[in-house]
């Protein structure tokens, strides 16, 4: 996977994330990379100034998505991104999770519940997590994480980001999934 766009984008987010990228093998520093900018892009699809339509933009990504996952991306983004699902089988859920999570903010600012906060974070920070943790191969074997199943106890996630194949990617997970 070799696209100068997903590494403009995440270089030029200001992030420090990208930096933390780089002491990840080859692989999945890209498809990492990848999941990142394509979070990037959604996220400024919806939050940046001078956005005429952000509610088409998100149906945009969401059909966007679709023909990623049917073989025919056509943007620099997701032909890095259809590279990354191939590899490491991403999870076509987490994405549309993550484009869920992006609309609920063109319906609300703030959440009065708890469950909805919770169900906010889950879509816009725990999916993308779970993302980054098929690609570091830590997910649960046989089983993809969802809302239900994911409310797992605070130490069984520390227990599983400190499988992670380096220091930097377990502070990764950590900040994604808590």
């Amino acid at each position: 996977m070799n696209n100068q766009y997903v590494n403009n984008v995440a270089r030029q987010s200001g992030s420090n994330f990208y930096f933390s990228f780089f002491s990840l093998p080859k692989e999945k520093r890209e498809a990492i990379t990848a999941v990142y900018a394509f979070c990037r892009e959604v996220d400024d699809a919806v939050d940046a100034p001078g956005q005429l339509n952000p509610a088409a933009e998100v149906e945009h990504w969401r059909e966007e998505i679709a023909r990623t996952y049917n073989g025919h991306p056509t943007v620099p983004l997701t032909r890095s991104l259809a590279q990354a699902i191939e590899r490491f089988d991403l999870s076509r859920v987490y994405f549309d999770g993550i484009l869920q999570g992006v609309a609920m903010d063109l319906q609300q600012k703030r959440y009065l519940t708890y469950e909805s906060l919770a169900a906010y974070c889950y879509h816009v920070a725990g999916e993308v997590g779970l993302l980054c943790m098929e690609i570091l191969g830590i997910a649960p074997s046989g089983s993809k994480l969802t809302p239900s199943n994911s409310e797992q106890p605070f130490n069984s996630r520390i227990s599983c980001a400190t499988s992670a194949p380096t220091p930097i990617a377990a502070v990764f997970i950590c900040h994604w999934m808590i």
